[in-house]
């Protein structure tokens, strides 16, 4: 939070806590004192302080990981610990005002709430004299800890590898390495299919050491830690995922315009080293760049469902979601039909669909039939309304005579079905 979590807190009665900026000897001395003392309170739990950017002249606040995995009571530890104030901002985070030379606070501990907006800020207008500094804490379970030591280390690394990966199919977050297909970027520019990220996402890894192995960097080189930007972007810039044309994709994501425009370290890799140190020219036919992307994005994907062992797993959601693409668009070619013969509005169009999703099936022939017992969206057969390509209805004027001769039914089925008729 940058060390303003208490800038803008309140607790009825109690002075705003000072929290400014700390040099570093000033963090390095919290440092040291509140991970023995936090991990001196929690012996069943495993502790570290997330590693900041290097080059830092200050720093807003101390970024602490507590891996476990049981409830941990905020309020407890800082009274355990004596600190100033707290602020529990949701079950697995929180902040702490503690004394800056490491010594207990005196007074009770003030229990602080997180002023959420709106038009009068409930903060004190009253600042201690007395500094403190801000230790922000995040519990994370302990199969995640070392992910979570990599994911959130020096500032924006991860954001930064994510920027280079996402345009060829990999979202890294904070459970881990992930194989995007294709059809589920897809699925979100259309209006005819709906799949959550979850049906489009295999899981590759959550172990920093592979991950890292994987993107062509020196997990060895991660370890021994950088001591600079310079040195932190050199070994980034290595990323074999790392490509101009790639990077010429843009998402259109307020946070990712905003990160450009507000974080330095993130801004000066790229807007700054890479132009220095890499050609960054890539294809410049717009058409041609997008079929270098496509194909590298291809030949990723094969590398890493070999590499992570993968491909079982890619080839059975590859295909359901190809199938859900396909019946949601064979739905989308079929509601003109359907609002035509039932002279329905849009709504109770939508309703007779939901029958065809459900009770429509086909034989051996391909020829569609009503099925009394209804099957799920997901087992949805109106795929085969279409052509071999998928491209259209593979006899709109069959598939019209048919809707005219069946919807009634279908939705009669459906009704019944929904009072609690036929499953």
């Amino acid at each position: 939070m940058g060390g303003h979590a208490f800038a803008r807190a309140y607790a009825p009665g109690a002075p705003t806590l000072n929290t400014p900026r700390m040099d570093p000897a000033e963090y390095h001395h919290v440092k040291d004192v509140y991970l023995q003392k936090i991990q001196f309170c929690l012996q069943d739990c495993k502790v570290a302080v997330m590693t900041e950017a290097p080059d830092k002249a200050s720093y807003g606040d101390l970024d602490i990981l507590i891996a476990c995995d049981r409830t941990i009571d905020f309020i407890d530890l800082a009274n355990s610990l004596r600190v100033a104030g707290v602020m529990c901002l949701s079950s697995k985070k929180a902040s702490l005002a503690v004394q800056k030379d490491g010594t207990a606070n005196l007074g009770p501990v003030t229990v602080y709430e997180q002023f959420l907006g709106g038009n009068q800020d409930t903060s004190s207008p009253t600042v201690t004299e007395e500094e403190y500094a801000q230790l922000d804490i995040e519990v994370v379970p302990l199969n995640l800890f070392e992910w979570h030591r990599f994911y959130s280390s020096y500032g924006d690394m991860a954001g930064m590898i994510g920027h280079i990966c996402h345009p060829l199919g990999f979202t890294i977050n904070d459970r881990g390495l992930w194989l995007r297909l294709k059809e589920l970027d897809f699925v979100k520019t259309v209006p005819y299919a709906a799949a959550a990220d979850r049906d489009g996402m295999v899981f590759m890894s959550s172990c920093p050491t592979r991950v890292i192995e994987f993107l062509g960097c020196r997990a060895d080189q991660y370890e021994a830690g950088f001591q600079s930007l310079e040195q932190l972007y050199e070994w980034l810039a290595k990323c074999e995922l790392l490509s101009p044309d790639a990077l010429k994709v843009r998402r259109d994501k307020a946070h990712e315009r905003v990160r450009e425009q507000t974080r330095s370290v993130y801004a000066g890799f790229f807007k700054d080293y890479l132009p220095r140190h890499r050609d960054m020219q890539g294809e410049t036919d717009a058409a041609k760049s997008a079929e270098v992307v496509a194909e590298l994005r291809e030949t990723w994907l094969q590398r890493a469902i070999l590499e992570f062992s993968k491909r079982e797993e890619y080839e059975s959601k590859h295909a359901t979601l190809v199938r859900a693409i396909n019946n949601g668009y064979a739905g989308h070619l079929l509601k003109p039909l359907v609002m035509e013969h039932s002279q329905k509005i849009d709504k109770h169009a939508n309703e007779i669909l939901r029958a065809f999703r459900r009770h429509v099936a086909f034989d051996t022939a391909n020829h569609p039939h009503i099925a009394h017992t209804a099957h799920s969206d997901e087992e949805s057969q109106l795929h085969k309304f279409l052509t071999d390509d998928h491209a259209a209805l593979r006899d709109a004027e069959a598939a019209s005579v048919w809707v005219q001769m069946n919807w009634e039914g279908l939705r009669g089925l459906e009704r019944q079905r929904g009072k609690g008729g036929s499953q």
